[in-house]
């Protein structure tokens, strides 16, 4: 009888950690640093599933060449995507007047992710 009660116990301390970590689960904001040898001009993300961009996230204000910025989801979002199950999403960036984008980021793994392109003009990631 006192190992059922301990298994029980043990079961649900489990269960009350396994709550607690999905409810401070990482939101999507990240750190973004420019590594791509110009300034840039817009920054747009889209889902993975979406055929559209949103909108520029810049407001006008260039990310400089090896600047950083934080980026911040609306919590209201971060909520939608977590109901929908989105884990993957684009980002589109203007780069000396060229669009390069950047895919299948997971956001919620990433605390930093430097951007950059390679010498052939592909995009290049590396994620912290």
């Amino acid at each position: 009888m006192k190992e059922l009660l301990v298994g029980k116990k043990l079961s649900l301390f489990c269960l009350m950690v396994l709550l607690a970590a999905a409810a401070f689960a990482k939101p999507i904001d990240f750190t973004l640093i420019n590594h791509t040898d110009y300034d840039i001009t817009e920054v747009c993300f889209a889902a993975q599933s979406d055929e559209e961009w949103g909108d520029d996230i810049l407001g006008g204000d260039p990310l400089l060449y090896r600047g950083s910025m934080e980026i911040a989801f609306d919590s209201d979002y971060e909520e939608t995507i977590k109901k929908e199950g989105i884990t993957l999403f684009d980002m589109l960036c203007v780069v000396d007047g060229e669009e390069v984008e950047y895919r299948d980021l997971e956001l919620a793994k990433i605390n930093t992710l430097e951007i950059s392109i390679d010498k052939q003009g592909n995009p290049v990631t590396k994620i912290k």
